[in-house]
């Protein structure tokens, strides 16, 4: 029985040992077990065998452009990962003769080494649309925007023109480290000349907003029109390099509007009620508003240029005696003429104040008083009306139409009638003396004489 167990014994520790041994001797060449490495199982591998395992060139990564995004594929670029220089030096770390301590090994992770082909990555670079020059979107500078009446900068479109060289470097770097997707930053891109930080912008911004807060009024009789914020933006203009200036010729296309609005200078046609409720269509083109265009263009031009907040009455050419928010330039204060029936009238406030029989001139000489729309030209009293036959003292003079007009006629005993067809004046409207002087003070130059007879009666 001892003998059997002292043989036993011989023999386990036969084997105890030749296992160590061949173990050993394996652990002089390859890695002892447990060994990990990047999560792999190295156990009784040799270095080269686990270089081989751990060095890769099956590589993939993302490149995220503004525009887009582009696969990038090791075997294309001569990726390869090695680690071989740290399994050296973790094999050499590892005593063969304590092979079996396995259970305390701990796994290691090694960075990879990594290589790239810089020439192939840019070939395969090149070939994406991304790199193209036709491909890609120039920056844009910062646009100065108005909402809401207030002008503010906002940033252009980003465009899409890269530099290969900070591409490449960043591509490659990211590359190094293994990193499976690539953001190309801005500092890759051509940036635009100005964005909405640049001082230029910001002072452009602030210069806007004084020309958007102008209070610029044009009074014209009872009308009233304020300059929209939409109508000073329109009439500037912003350079590439931000400077700001008034554009004339927008300055004189809204005054031209303004003036073709308004204007009721040299209308050939008038609508008129008279007294009677009939309307009367006479000629107005020799009364009514005529705003001076050029003058009002080079005055509102100087007005928004120096950034001037105004209450203006426009340069005219003509005036009228009003003028309503309704285009009404006649108003309540005008006198009527009715040619027709020889009767004048005069309004104030819309209410005949004064009325009188009249004597018009001679239809038979060929002197008849026109109808028509005419300003109350001047005022005088007293005076001498002369003509080519005539010599007249009258103590209330008050032309209209040329040498035509309002006056006394004290040489007459009789208003009125038919008496205007061949006994009437040169052309005048004559009128009895008790009267003239109460229409004479009644009067206003300027004031409009509406003249009609029964033809021009619709």
């Amino acid at each position: 029985m001892f003998k059997f167990f002292r043989a036993f014994l011989i023999t386990l520790i036969a084997i105890i040992v030749v296992v160590y041994g061949a173990f050993t001797v394996l652990n002089v060449y390859f890695f002892a077990p447990g060994t990990v490495v990047n999560g792999i199982d190295m156990s009784f591998k040799s270095i080269d065998k686990a270089s081989e395992i751990l060095d890769f060139n099956d590589f993939q990564t993302e490149i995220k452009f503004r525009n887009g995004s582009y696969s990038l594929y090791g075997k294309d670029i001569g990726f390869n990962a090695k680690v071989d220089k740290d399994l050296e030096a973790l094999k050499k770390g590892q005593n063969p003769f304590l092979w079996f301590d396995f259970y305390n090994r701990k796994a290691v992770t090694y960075d990879y080494r990594v290589t790239v082909d810089e020439v192939k990555l840019r070939q395969v670079l090149d070939k994406s649309d991304f790199l193209k020059e036709d491909k890609m979107s120039s920056p844009g500078d910062a646009k100065v925007i108005v909402k809401d009446n207030v002008a503010f900068a906002e940033d252009g479109d980003k465009g899409t023109v890269i530099d290969e060289d900070s591409l490449v470097r960043g591509v490659m770097e990211s590359i190094q480290k293994m990193e499976h997707l690539y953001t190309v930053p801005d500092s890759c891109y051509s940036a635009p000349k100005y964005n909405s930080e640049s001082p230029e912008v910001k002072a452009c911004v602030d210069e806007v907003n004084e020309y958007l807060n102008l209070d610029i009024k044009y009074i014209f009789g009872d009308y009233v029109l304020q300059l929209s914020k939409e109508d000073i933006y329109n009439m500037i203009t912003i350079s590439p390099d931000y400077k700001v200036s008034v554009k004339k010729d927008v300055v004189k296309s809204f005054i031209d509007k303004f003036a073709k609005e308004h204007n009721t200078y040299g209308q050939e046609k008038r609508r008129f009620v008279t007294h009677s409720g009939r309307t009367a269509v006479i000629n107005g083109s020799s009364y009514g508003w005529e705003i001076d265009s050029e003058a009002e263009t080079e005055e509102l031009y100087r007005v928004v240029s120096n950034k001037f907040s105004v209450d203006r009455i426009p340069a005219f050419k003509h005036k009228a005696y009003t003028y309503s928010s309704t285009g009404d330039d006649i108003g309540g204060d005008y006198v009527e003429v009715d040619l027709g029936n020889q009767h004048v009238y005069v309004y104030k406030d819309h209410k005949v104040i004064i009325e009188t029989d009249c004597v018009s001139g001679n239809m038979a000489q060929g002197h008849g008083t026109p109808s028509g729309l005419y300003p109350i030209r001047a005022k005088q009293s007293p005076t001498i009306l002369r003509g080519d036959d005539y010599e007249s003292p009258v103590s209330y003079w008050m032309p209209f139409n040329g040498g035509i007009g309002l006056h006394d006629a004290n040489w007459r005993g009789k208003f009125g009638g038919e008496i205007y067809k061949t006994n009437g004046s040169h052309g005048c409207v004559n009128l009895p003396v008790s009267v003239a002087g109460d229409i004479y003070r009644n009067v206003h130059v300027g004031m409009p004489v509406i003249c009609y007879w029964n033809s021009d009666l619709e």
